[in-house]
Parts: structure tokens; C-alpha cells; sequence
């Protein structure tokens, strides 16, 4: 079990890495699933990555605290990725992405402490502080797909031939573009629970991008200062050290 900890333990340094990576594939995959004529296991494939992107996490919260978050995690995603495959069942798809929204954003709240605590902005800190909002429009996304199927209503999408059903891609675009407040217009939300959803996810981005950037700026300034202050004293003994040392004319420094 030593060893099985220790080499968790290395993957620690780049994780967060790993982790913006399958966050972005698993924004890409549905168009490319959708191009390769592959429409029917386009769910199952999100699924997939979903599953390697709370693995992640998990993984990464085993290696700092040991303990049973691991079986936890793994059992919990193992039950949301067997909800999402067997999405024929009656209310069982809703379910599945009702648990994807629930656990991306417990994934939020376990990778933000990396993000606010004091030290180093390092590659690690920013991959980590971009795959916490990756994380939580994919998390609204899945809540805006699972609200549209417990009520058709929730959202509307009209594409030129009128209105058509919402998917999982459609869900997870609104959700992005609501994020970043752009909305186009496009999709619309029409029912009160996914009006407020709308209203959380714009406004919990804004503030977030806005307190993230004064955030790591003001640990960037204090690192500077940290520097400085420890190079402080380098420097006098250096120029002290210089004025000490005699000149080619025999005399010391003035």
C-alpha cells in the first residue's frame, strides 16, 4: 500500500495538467463523435471522460490525504458513468446527469483550496484555476440538460425550422455561453429553475474570473517582494565586499 501512495504521490506535480486536458477533450468530443457518424454513443463517450476527469481528482485527493475518498469517488462515478449507459430506463438519465452536475462541481470545491492558498504561482496553479471553471460550466451544462428532460420546457432552441429538442452538446454550449455571458440568443431559458441556474452560473463566473486575477496578481506582487526582500541582503554584502576589495592604483574602493 506504501509504494501504491508513493506513486500517486508523483503524480501530484502534474495533475492539474492532466486534468485541463481531458476537460477540454471532453468539450470537443461530441462535434468530432458527431462528424465520425457516431451520434449513438456520443452520451457514452461524455461518460467516459467524465469518469478519467473525477479519477483525476480523486486520485489527486488520495495523494495528499489518505483515506477513503478514492473508494468513494471511484464507486460514485463508476454508479453515475452505469446511470448514463443504461439512459433507456425511466428517469434513470436524469439521474446520471443530475450526479454529473453534483460531482463536477464537488470537484470545484476540492481543487479550489489549490487555487486560493498562499504560495508560488506556479504552471500547476493557473491549470488548476482554468480547470475549476472548465469544471463548473460542464457541471451546469450537465444541470441544464437534466432539467430539459424533466421538463421540456426549461429550454428552447429554434434553428431556422423552429424549435428543437435540446442535447447534451446544446445543453453544455448554452451552459459556456451563459458562463461567459455572451448570449447569443440562440437558446433561451424559459422555465423559473433554469432562469435561476442561468443567473447563478453568469454571476458566480464573473466574480470568480474577477477575484481569480486580483488573487494570483496579488500573489505574484508578493512573491516579487519575497524575492527582493531574500536578495536584500545578498546585495549589500556584495557591494560592501566591493568597496573592500583594493583597486589597480593600490587604493580601496571609494
Amino acid at each position: 500500500m506504501q509504494i501504491f501512495y508513493d506513486r500517486l504521490g508523483r503524480l501530484q506535480h502534474c495533475r492539474y495538467q492532466l486534468l485541463f486536458v481531458l476537460l477540454l477533450l471532453a468539450l470537443v468530443q461530441s462535434p468530432l463523435v458527431r462528424l465520425l457518424g457516431m451520434d449513438s454513443i456520443e452520451a457514452r463517450i461524455a461518460g467516459v471522460f467524465l469518469v478519467l476527469v473525477l479519477l483525476v481528482v480523486v486520485i489527486g485527493e488520495l495523494s495528499v490525504r489518505r483515506g477513503h475518498h478514492f473508494w468513494v469517488g471511484g464507486s460514485v462515478a463508476g454508479l453515475l458513468w452505469l446511470g448514463i449507459w443504461l439512459g433507456g430506463y425511466h428517469r434513470v438519465i436524469e439521474i446520471g446527469y443530475l450526479l454529473w452536475g453534483t460531482l463536477s462541481w464537488w470537484a470545484v470545491v476540492r481543487i479550489l483550496p489549490s487555487v486560493w492558498q498562499s504560495g508560488r504561482v506556479d504552471r500547476e496553479r493557473i491549470f488548476a484555476a482554468l480547470s475549476v471553471y472548465l469544471l463548473f460550466g460542464i457541471g451546469c451544462g450537465a444541470f441544464y440538460f437534466a432539467l430539459d428532460k424533466l421538463d421540456p420546457s426549461s429550454l428552447l432552441i429554434s434553428a431556422g425550422q423552429g424549435p428543437q429538442s435540446v442535447d447534451f452538446f446544446s445543453a453544455q454550449y448554452f451552459s459556456f455561453v451563459s458562463l461567459t455571458t455572451m448570449g447569443f440568443g440562440d437558446i433561451v431559458a424559459t422555465s423559473r429553475s433554469a432562469r435561476g441556474l442561468v443567473m447563478f452560473e453568469a454571476v458566480s463566473g464573473q466574480m470568480y474570473l474577477a477575484v481569480l486575477v486580483a488573487r494570483l496578481v496579488g500573489l505574484f506582487g508578493s512573491e516579487i517582494v519575497a524575492r527582493q526582500e531574500r536578495r536584500g541582503p545578498v546585495l549589500k554584502l556584495r557591494d560592501r565586499r566591493r568597496r573592500l576589495l583594493p583597486h589597480k592604483d593600490g587604493g580601496s574602493a571609494p
